[in-house]
């Protein structure tokens, strides 16, 4: 079933980055009908949110779209382990504490969804700055290095 209108996440006057603009462009080539949102709390003033009405935003919007359709919100599978064979390097789980008594390099992102963006430690001022309001026990996801050419 196409979609016949999509709701768009709007900052002010423009598509809310470069993502959301594309899926705006994109549904407009496919003729679909969009609209702005511009925050989660109009998600609950959007009357018509359905199966052939969608949302495009944050992870946060489309879960608050789920939850006001009384829709089940998927679950998080960062690194299934049926797939860790591909990913070409070693993914473990681990805490803060063992990252900040760590030197480095080590590429790290939180095991909750969305805490805060994943990134490489070095243990430099900025980036023990960039941990300093996360509880030592906070889970992470801990890797090695790897210089992606493409995603």
């Amino acid at each position: 079933m196409a979609l016949r209108k999509v709701y768009i996440r709007y900052k002010e006057d423009l598509p809310d980055g470069p993502n959301v603009f594309a899926a705006l462009d994109g549904f407009r080539f496919l003729g679909t009908e969009t609209a702005p949102f511009y925050g989660f709390g109009d998600i609950d003033t959007l009357s018509d949110l359905g199966p052939d009405v969608g949302i495009i935003g944050y992870l946060g919007d489309v879960h608050i779209a789920l939850k006001k359709l009384g829709k089940p919100v998927p679950e998080v599978l960062d690194y299934p382990l049926e797939l860790r064979s591909f990913l070409g390097r070693e993914v473990r789980a681990t805490i803060l504490r063992e990252i900040r008594e760590s030197v480095g390099p080590i590429f790290l992102k939180p095991v909750a969804h969305k805490l805060f963006t994943g990134f490489v430690w070095k243990k430099s001022r900025g980036d023990r700055l960039q941990l300093a309001i996360y509880p030592s026990e906070t889970p992470v996801w801990v890797s090695d290095v790897v210089n992606f050419v493409s995603e």
